[in-house]
C-alpha cells in the first residue's frame, strides 16, 4: 500500500509548491530545489513501488525498507500539512505584523511589488531532513534488484457485525447443510425438550457458517416454528453488556437514554414512602461520606441466603439487592435500587437488570437466538446468559457460529455441525455468477477452461470465490485471467489459512488511492454499522480524495465506493429507496485483512482508556468512546496530527486544548452534553465536517465559525440553537447546513448574530435545508438577497415562520399578516425542490405567485398556517404526489384549489395529476368542499386521477365530499373526528 501514500505525496506536493508560487504570500523561500530534489527521489522510488509490494509478502527485509519508506512519506505528507495550514492561517487572520515568534521573521515587501514572504524555517529545514531520508532510501532500493513497472493509475477506470438477511438467490451449495440444520432446530424430540438446546456451527473464516445460520434464520417453516427470533452478532472482545443490550433490542426494541442522579434518586424516594424495605448492599469499596449521603440509607453468600429467605420475603414488602462494588458509581447504585424497586428497567442499564428482563420476556416462550461470530470460550462469562436463557419453552433453541470448537464445548452444544468446503462444482457456480457476469457466451467459452482452474484454487472457500470472482468480472483478455492463475500469491497463508492469496490479489489490484480507502476501514470496530457518507467524509479528511476538473470529492468518493462494493469488499447494503446505498458491513475475513494491512498505520480507536494507544504524537484518526461519569483524556492531545476525530459520550465540555488539532479536517461529537463548543474550533482552518449528532443541550456555535472557510458540513441534529454567529456567510464551501436560525437585525442577539441575508453566497448547499425564525424578518430586501434561487441543488426545503426572539414591541396581528405576507412573496424558492413543508406562517394567502412555479415539487406540506382563509392553486403543480394541510383558517374549498380557470380554452384540464395521497386535519372552521366548475358542462375537467388515499381527521364542521371522489371505487378513505360529513 506504500505506492498509495508516495503517489499522494506527489500530488500534494506539487500541489503546494504551485500554490506558494502564485500566492501573494510565501512562507518557505528557495523552496522549489527541495520540492525537485522530493520529486525525484519518490519517483525514483515509486519506479519500483509495484514488484516491492510483492515481495515484501516473503521478504522481510523489503518490507523493513517498506515500512523507512512509508514513515517518511507520512512525514512528508505531515510537513505539507503543516505547511498549507500556516499558509491558509496567514490568508485568513493576516500578517502577524505584532507577534513574533522563534520560527517566523517578516521580511517587508519592497517597493519593487515584490511577494510578502513570512518565512517559516522550520518547514524547509523539516523538507531538508526528510530529502536526506529519501537520498538514504533510493539508495538502499538498488539492494533488492526490483523490477522497474509501469505505474498504476491512482483514479478509477470509469469485521462487521452479520445481519439477519440474505439473499438466497446468490447462494451456491449448502442446500443439505441448510436442511440439516433446519431439522435440528425444528426437532421437538421428548429427549430435547427437557431443557433450551444449543446447536454450534464451526468451521473456519470465510466457509459460509453466517450464511448457512441466515438461511435458517430466514427459512418460512422456521420462522412459524419460534414465537421469538433473535440475531446478535457477538465477535471479539466479547462484551456482556452490549450481547445482553442486543437480545433486549431483539426482544423489545431499542433502549432508551438514562436519566440524571437527581431523577434517580426522586424515584426512589418516592417509591420508598411509607414502605417498610430491605436493602442489600453488596461488596461495597468506598468509603467517601460524601458518595453515600445522598442515598442516606459473612459476605455474599451469606447476604444472598439471608436476602431469600421465605421470613425475610414475607416480612418486607420492598426488597433490593445492589452490587456496589469498586469505583464507586453514584448514577450505577441509584439505578440499580430502582429497578428493585419498580420492577421496570427499560431505561437503565446493569447487566443484572438487562439478565432480568431477558428472563422475564422470554417465560414460557419458544424463542430462537443467533449468536453469531462467537470467539470467546470462557465459561464464566457466559454462565449468566445460560441461566437466564434456561427459562425459555422447551423447543427454544440457541444457534451458536464460531471458529472454535472450545467455544461449542464451552456452550455445551447438543449437536454440533462442522462446516466443510463447497465442493468444486458448488465452487464453480458461486465463481461463475461474478466472474462472467455480462460476458457473452463466446467470451465465457474462452476462459472457462483458465476460470475451471483458478476455482481449483479456490480450495471450496466461498469468501475466496467470491473475491477472485469479482475481480476476474473487471479482467476482459485471457492474458488476464492467466495472470491470476499463475500468481505466486496463491501460495502465501497469513492471518486465513488459503484465504490471504486472493484477497491480496484483488487487493493489490486496486488503484493506489482506493487502496487507502479500503484499509482505512480498519478503523471501524467490529460489529459496525458503516454509514456510507460517513465513511465518503473520512476518506476526504485523510486526504485520500481530491477533486478533479469538474467533480467534486463527494462524486469522487461514490465512485471509490462503488468501485469497492463491486470487488465484494463490502457486503450486507442496506438502501435508501432502489439504489442508494445507506450502509454497508464487511465480511469479518475482510475486516481482518484490511487490520492486517493497516497493522502499522496511524489508526486508533479508543474505549473509555485512549493511554492504550500508541504512537499517540503520529495519530491521523482517532475514535473516543466514553462512558459516563469518564473525563476527557488529556493524553489525547498529544496526537497533533489527528486528521479526523470521532468522540462518542456524555461529555460535558470540549477542552480548549483541543485547538492542538490544526490539521483536523473531520471532528463529530455524538451524545455529547455539551452547550457550546469552545471559540478554539475556529483554527481548524482544514476543517470540512463538524458534526454534533445527538447533542440536545448545543445552544452556541462559536462566534468565528467564519474562520473555517473549508468547512462543508455543518450538521448539528437535534439541537436548539439561539442563533447563527455572524461570519457564517464565508462558509462558501458548505454543502450541508442542518438548519439557518434567522436572527432579527439590531435584535435580542445583536451585531453577533446572522439574519437571513447569511445564506446569500452559500450556493453549493445540496439536499436537506431548514430555516427557522422567518418571523424574525422584517425587511422585503433581506428575503430577496437571500437569494435561494440559487440554490439549484436543494431539493428539500422547511420554511418555519416562527420568531425565535421577544419582541420588544408586539406587532399587531394586522401588521404582522401584512409583513410575512410581504416576506413570502419577495422569497424566491430553489426551483428543483421537490420536497416543501411550511410551518407557523401568519399571513392569509399562501404564496400564490410562486408556489406554482415549483414544477418539480412531489411533496408539500402546509403546517399551522391559521390565518390563511384561501387555499391556493395546488391543482397546477405538475408533479405534486403528496399533500397534507394541517390548521388553516379556511371555510371553502373550491375552484380555486385547482388552479384552473372557468374560462380556460386549452381543451381538456387535470387538476392534481399526479397526486396520490391527500391529507386534511384540524381545519375547524372548513364547512363546504364544492368543485362547480365541473357542473358547468363547458369544460373536460379531470380532478385528481391517480388519487388512493384521502384522510380527513377533526374537521367537525364539514358537510360533505365532492363527488368525483365519492364516486371513486378504488380510493382509500380515512376520516375520523368529522361528525357532521357522514
Amino acid at each position: 500500500m506504500v505506492d498509495a501514500i508516495v503517489s499522494a505525496v506527489l500530488e500534494q506536493l506539487i500541489s503546494a509548491a504551485v500554490g506558494e508560487a502564485e500566492e501573494q504570500v510565501r512562507l518557505v523561500v528557495g523552496v522549489e530545489q527541495d520540492v525537485e530534489k522530493l520529486k525525484r527521489n519518490f519517483r525514483a522510488i515509486q519506479a519500483v513501488l509495484v514488484d516491492a509490494e510483492q515481495k515484501q509478502v516473503k521478504e522481510e527485509t523489503v518490507r523493513l525498507w517498506l515500512d523507512q519508506l512509508k514513515d517518511a512519506s507520512y512525514d512528508m505528507e505531515d510537513v505539507l500539512d503543516e505547511w498549507i495550514t500556516a499558509r491558509l492561517k496567514l490568508q485568513i487572520e493576516g500578517a502577524p505584523h505584532q507577534r513574533k515568534k522563534k520560527v517566523c521573521s517578516f521580511i517587508p515587501a519592497s517597493c519593487f511589488g515584490v511577494q510578502q514572504v513570512f518565512v517559516r524555517r522550520d518547514i524547509d529545514l523539516k523538507i531538508k531532513a526528510i530529502n536526506e531520508r529519501l537520498d538514504e532510501i533510493a539508495e538502499q532500493k538498488g539492494m533488492f534488484n526490483f523490477n522497474m513497472n509501469v505505474i498504476k493509475s491512482i483514479e478509477t477506470p470509469g469485521r462487521v457485525q452479520s445481519v439477519s438477511f440474505i439473499d438466497e438467490d446468490r447462494v451456491c451449495g449448502r442446500d443439505d447443510e441448510k436442511n440439516k440444520l433446519i431439522r435440528k432446530l425444528l426437532s421437538e424430540s421428548s429427549e430435547e425438550q427437557k431443557a433450551v438446546q444449543t446447536i454450534s456451527v464451526v468451521g473456519m473464516g470465510g466457509i459460509g457458517k453466517t450464511t448457512l445460520a441466515q438461511m435458517a434464520y430466514n427459512d418460512p417453516d422456521v420462522r412459524n416454528h419460534f414465537k421469538i427470533r433473535m440475531w446478535v452478532c457477538v465477535s471479539d472482545p466479547f462484551d456482556e453488556f452490549s450481547v445482553a443490550k442486543s437480545i433486549i433490542e431483539g426482544l423489545e426494541g431499542e433502549t432508551s437514554n438514562l436519566g440524571s442522579l437527581q431523577s434517580y434518586l426522586l424515584r426512589i424516594y418516592e417509591a420508598i414512602a411509607k414502605e417498610k424495605f430491605l436493602l442489600i448492599l453488596d461488596d461495597v469499596w468506598n468509603d467517601d461520606r460524601t458518595k453515600w449521603e445522598p442515598f442516606t440509607i459473612g459476605k455474599t453468600t451469606l447476604a444472598q441466603m439471608a436476602y431469600n429467605d421465605p421470613d425475610v420475603r414475607n416480612h418486607f414488602k420492598i426488597r433490593m439487592w445492589v452490587c456496589v462494588s469498586d469505583p464507586f458509581d453514584e448514577f450505577s447504585v441509584a439505578k440499580s435500587i430502582i429497578e428493585g424497586l419498580e420492577g421496570e428497567t427499560s431505561n437503565l442499564g446493569s447487566l443484572q437488570s438487562y439478565l432480568l428482563r431477558i428472563y422475564e420476556a422470554i417465560a414460557k416462550e419458544k424463542f430462537l437466538l443467533i449468536l453469531d461470530d462467537v470467539w470467546n470460550d470462557d465459561r464464566t462469562k457466559w454462565e449468566p446468559f445460560n441461566h437466564c436463557l434456561m427459562n425459555g419453552q422447551c423447543g427454544s433453541k440457541i444457534l451458536v457460529t464460531t471458529r472454535k470448537e472450545t467455544v461449542s464445548r464451552m456452550m455445551e452444544s447438543t449437536n454440533v455441525m462442522f462446516i466443510e468446503e463447497l465442493s468444486e462444482s458448488e465452487c464453480w457456480r458461486l465463481f461463475q455468477q461474478l466472474a462472467f457476469f455480462g460476458r457473452s457466451p463466446s467470451e465465457c467459452e474462452n476462459l472457462e477452461e483458465i476460470g475451471r482452474k483458478i476455482v481449483h484454487k479456490c480450495k471450496g472457500l466461498p469468501l475466496a470465490a467470491k473475491t477472485i470472482g469479482s475481480l476476474l468480472c473487471f479482467k476482459r483478455s485471457e492474458e488476464e485471467w492467466q495472470s491470476i492463475l499463475d500468481s505466486e500469491l496463491w501460495k502465501v497463508e497469513e492471518f486465513e489459512n488459503d484465504l490471504f492469496g486472493p484477497l491480496l490479489m484483488s487487493f493489490n489490484d486496486l488503484p493506489s488511492r482506493i487502496k487507502r480507502c479500503l484499509t482505512f476501514c480498519a478503523v471501524f470496530p467490529k460489529d459496525w454499522d458503516i454509514k456510507k457518507d460517513e465513511l465518503i467524509k473520512l476518506w476526504m479528511a485523510q486526504g485520500y480524495i481530491t477533486p478533479k476538473e469538474n467533480k467534486e470529492m463527494e462524486i469522487i468518493g461514490d465512485e471509490y465506493f462503488d468501485y469497492l462494493a463491486a470487488r465484494s469488499f463490502f457486503q450486507d447494503f442496506v438502501k435508501h429507496g432502489v439504489n442508494t446505498v445507506r450502509k454497508c458491513k464487511m465480511h469479518d475475513v475482510i475486516h481482518d485483512f484490511a487490520q492486517f494491512l493497516s497493522k502499522n498505520e496511524r489508526f486508533s480507536i479508543g474505549v473509555d482508556d485512549p493511554e492504550e494507544s500508541t504512537s499517540m504524537e503520529k495519530l491521523r484518526h482517532f475514535m473516543l468512546v466514553l462512558g459516563k461519569s469518564v473525563a476527557f483524556p488529556v493524553s489525547i492531545f498529544k496526537a497533533r496530527k489527528l486528521r479526523s476525530l470521532l468522540i462518542v459520550g456524555p461529555i460535558c465540555e470540549i477542552p480548549k486544548e483541543i485547538e492542538n488539532f490544526m490539521y483536523l479536517r473531520f471532528l463529530k461529537l455524538s451524545k455529547a452534553e455539551i452547550v457550546e463548543l469552545p471559540e478554539t474550533c475556529c483554527e481548524f482552518f482544514n476543517l470540512q465536517t463538524l458534526e454534533m449528532e445527538d447533542c440536545c443541550n448545543l445552544k452556541r456555535l462559536p462566534q468565528e465559525i467564519g474562520k473555517l472557510v473549508n468547512l462543508r458540513y455543518l450538521i448539528y441534529n437535534d439541537s436548539y440553537l439561539h442563533y447563527l454567529p455572524r461570519g457564517i456567510e464565508r462558509l462558501t464551501c458548505l454543502r450541508t447546513l442542518s438548519e439557518f436560525v434567522v436572527s432579527r437585525s439590531g435584535g435580542k442577539y445583536g451585531s453577533k448574530a446572522s439574519n437571513l441575508e447569511g445564506l446569500r453566497h452559500l450556493n453549493h448547499l445540496r439536499g436537506f435545508l431548514a430555516i427557522v425564525g422567518l418571523g424574525n424578518v422584517k425587511d422585503v430586501d433581506e428575503a430577496k438577497n437571500a437569494e435561494l434561487e440559487k440554490k439549484k441543488n436543494l431539493f428539500r426545503l422547511e420554511l418555519w415562520f416562527n420568531n425565535k426572539e421577544e419582541e420588544e414591541e408586539e406587532e399587531s396581528m394586522e401588521e404582522n399578516q401584512a409583513n410575512q405576507g410581504a416576506i413570502s412573496e419577495a422569497l424566491r424558492l430553489p426551483p428543483n425542490l421537490e420536497s416543501l413543508e411550511i410551518w407557523e406562517y401568519k399571513g392569509k394567502a399562501v404564496f400564490e405567485n410562486w408556489i406554482v412555479s415549483l414544477n418539480k415539487l412531489k411533496k408539500l406540506f402546509l403546517i399551522n398556517c391559521y390565518n390563511c382563509e384561501i387555499m391556493p392553486p395546488l391543482g397546477k403543480l405538475p408533479l405534486l404526489e403528496s399533500l397534507k394541510i394541517r390548521n388553516m383558517n379556511v371555510k371553502k374549498v373550491g375552484d380555486e384549489f385547482l388552479g384552473i380557470k372557468s374560462n380556460h380554452s386549452s381543451g381538456p384540464a387535470i387538476a392534481f395529476p399526479k397526486l396520490k395521497h391527500l391529507k386534511f386535519m384540524k381545519l375547524s372552521e372548513w364547512e363546504e368542499w364544492d368543485f362547480g366548475i365541473t357542473r358547468s358542462g363547458k369544460e373536460e375537467i379531470t380532478i385528481m386521477p391517480h388519487l388512493n388515499s384521502l384522510e380527513i381527521i377533526l374537521c367537525a364542521k364539514l358537510k360533505s365530499l365532492p363527488d368525483q371522489l365519492l364516486q371513486r371505487t378504488k380510493l382509500n378513505f380515512n376520516i375520523s373526528l368529522c361528525p357532521t360529513l357522514f
